[in-house]
């Protein structure tokens, strides 16, 4: 649309001939391999013939700029991609772009210079500098580009934007990534009357949305909207706007009614695919029965796939929620409504996958209410999240001939009254956090299960044991646990362990053949780590200790891990010396080495880890050299050193003490900085 590729048959067509011809493309297999994330963002690959036909085509005018790239033809170019960093040269005498695009952040040295070539432009239709953060002065540069019809821009460290950007008459596209920091938009917006689509992303700290955007007609898509008591900002604003994919209404508590509510016409806009709606967390506001009948005048058009309610005070949810008025919403999220005494019978929902219930403080069942009374309850719902509920004592399910026929992932948080799951013959998945440990019988009825997340338990009982044989990831962390002996027993199957905030370490790890990778983290008790743990696991291929503030040694040999590739040793202050059995970890691929403060110097053994090829050393601020070993990784691919004063000065090249030691490695960074790439594979 920015640079005049979609053909227009008037206004209101230009949008939707835009998403023709991308289906169209798709047909022909032009493009491939289409993909939406979360954010409803769209993204796809080209067809590797097509790719090298339109590049070979555009060769004169689309560019993209990178290492050890240089630009051929700066006069004629046209659209152009960046990646700020080593070794790249923007010249001077480009002056003629329609589309500029910052694909990362780069260096802090490349900011003042994409400024320059921003101003430079006169023509430019399309900017996006989203990963670009540092742009206090950019918005003045924006301002001044009279022909743009598409601005995507990150809006960190700024708190409001110029009044300037609404000068931009020919906009048609504006899309701001927020911080906590921005609280206005430009009260002058409702004159962009070409804007199409105003998406703003993370506006948790916005006041206010602009006065009149209802004068905006041609508006397709508006991320929030902030309900205010005058009348520019009243919800009336939205009854005339086309919206659709994706909206956020905010400030529901300046509503006055049903029909004020029924004013913003919500249930007339078939566009819409994602609808938040918001009022303040307190609930002192209005009554029981304002909340619910604004609610009920708040109905959406049936095509609404996702909805999320937050801070809703009503003790019931409307009428449209227990219909099969919305049979296609796929996701709902329904946050803080402490008030609610019953959840609506969403087990009718055709189309629902994903369902989660968050801060129902009055909720003391989740009973055959909910499950309504179909033959199947929740027949396509695969994830489910169930948060915060203090009250919570039973779930049964209902008189359905099925109930969670499909639900494959499941989280139990902070619900301490909680005593039994049903049978889900499906469940893949099970995290519980901060609940009450009598759900960990009901682990017996869930063979199903894969991974198996347990976290905060006040107490934690024998672990059921020979029920789990199919699970492949286990986390246990944050509860005092006496023994883990007999935990692992008939775990035959599992990949993935990762052990947190644990008073005690097991002594040995049986049976666990099939062991890839083994976490250990936060356990600020373990001064000494019992390499015997590692005996038995000859296919453990990754192995990291992280914030064990007081591990200081590890005893015994490591020799057993024959298979390992993957060391991390992050947060270990206390550790003063690598162990010398690591030296036997000689199919070890990638070492990390992270604050690690008593860490004062490398043994020159590291030099017979010949497989070797990543080694980041970061925040180690005590050592003070490495070793001559170093010469031996010939294998050695990548050295990254960030936070080491002494060895910064060390690794300078090429007068440095070590630079000697580390020149035949082809990447080289310090403190971020590239001082060395003489990798072109």
């Amino acid at each position: 649309m920015a640079n005049g590729f979609v053909p227009s048959r008037g206004q209101s067509d230009l949008h939707l001939n835009g998403r023709l011809i991308f289906k169209e493309l798709v047909w022909r297999s032009f493009l491939q391999d289409i993909e939406i994330n979360f954010r409803g963002k769209v993204t796809c690959k080209m067809h590797d013939l097509m790719h090298d036909l339109a590049t070979s085509v555009m060769s004169h005018e689309t560019y993209m700029l990178a290492h050890g790239k240089v630009i051929q033809s700066p006069k004629t170019l046209h659209h152009l991609s960046f990646i700020p960093g080593f070794s790249v040269e923007i010249p001077d005498n480009i002056a003629s772009l329609r589309s500029f695009i910052v694909l990362d952040e780069g260096v802090q040295s490349w900011r003042q210079g994409i400024s320059l070539l921003i101003s430079k432009q006169q023509y430019l239709r399309a900017l996006d500098v989203n990963h670009y953060s540092v742009v206090e002065k950019l918005p003045n540069l924006v301002c001044k580009l009279e022909h743009l019809r598409y601005l995507t821009m990150a809006c960190y460290n700024i708190k409001m934007l110029p009044e300037s950007l609404t000068c931009l008459h020919n906009l048609q596209t504006l899309k701001l990534t927020a911080s906590d920091q921005l609280l206005e938009l430009p009260k002058g917006l409702r004159a962009m009357k070409n804007l199409w689509f105003l998406e703003i992303e993370s506006f948790h700290s916005l006041l206010c949305t602009p006065p009149g955007l209802g004068d905006l007609i041609y508006l397709h898509e508006l991320s929030i909207f902030i309900v205010g008591q005058d009348v520019s900002h009243q919800i009336d604003q939205l009854k005339e706007l086309n919206l659709g994919g994706n909206l956020s209404i905010q400030g529901l508590d300046n509503v006055s009614n049903i029909e004020d509510a029924k004013r913003a016409n919500l249930i007339t806009k078939n566009n819409l695919t994602s609808l938040s709606l918001s009022w303040t967390s307190d609930g002192k506001k209005n009554s029981i029965e304002h909340y619910e009948q604004v609610l009920q005048g708040l109905q959406p058009h049936q095509n609404l796939e996702k909805i999320c309610i937050k801070s809703y005070q009503g003790s019931r949810f409307p009428n449209w929620m227990s219909t099969l008025a919305l049979k296609n919403l796929k996701e709902i999220s329904l946050e803080r409504c402490h008030r609610c005494e019953h959840i609506p019978p969403l087990g009718k929902l055709p189309s629902l996958t994903c369902l989660s219930l968050l801060g129902f403080d009055s909720i003391k069942c989740l009973d055959a209410e909910w499950d309504g009374d179909g033959e199947s309850a929740f027949p396509a719902l695969t994830t489910l999240k169930i948060s915060n509920m203090p009250n919570l004592e039973e779930w049964n399910v209902g008189n359905a001939k099925e109930s969670f026929p499909c639900l494959q992932d499941l989280t139990i948080s902070l619900c301490p009254k909680l005593s039994n799951l049903p049978f889900l013959q499906a469940l893949r998945s099970l995290f519980i956090l901060d609940s009450s440990a009598t759900l960990l019988g009901s682990l017996r009825f869930l063979t199903s299960l894969t991974s198996l997340i347990l976290f905060g338990f006040a107490e934690f009982p024998m672990f059921p044991g020979g029920f789990l044989h199919n699970l492949e990831a286990l986390q246990i962390g944050s509860s005092p646990i006496k023994t883990l002996s007999n935990m692992f027993d008939d775990l035959s199957a599992l990949k993935t362990l990762h052990l947190s905030d644990l008073e005690f370490m097991p002594e040995r790890l049986k049976n666990l053949n099939s062991l890839e990778r083994l976490d250990i983290s936060s356990c600020n008790g373990l001064r000494s780590f019992p390499a015997a743990i590692l005996e038995d696991l000859s296919s453990l291929r990754s192995l990291s200790f992280q914030n064990c503030k007081k591990l200081k040694s590890f005893s015994g040999p490591m020799k057993q891990a024959t298979a390992l590739q993957d060391l991390v040793l992050n947060g270990l202050p206390e550790l003063e010396h690598l162990p010398e059995s690591m030296q036997l970890f000689t199919t070890l691929r990638e070492l990390r080495i992270w604050h690690c403060e008593g860490l004062c110097s490398l043994p020159n053994w590291l030099g017979s880890l010949e497989l070797l090829s990543l080694f980041k050393i970061w925040y180690c601020k005590n050592l003070n050299s490495l070793p001559d070993g170093f010469k031996s990784l010939k294998s050695l691919r990548k050295l990254d050193v960030r936070g080491c004063p002494q060895l910064e000065k060390r690794c300078k090249k090429p007068k440095g003490a070590d630079w000697p030691k580390i020149a035949h490695i082809p990447i080289i960074y310090i403190n971020e900085k590239a001082v060395q790439c003489l990798d072109h594979s």
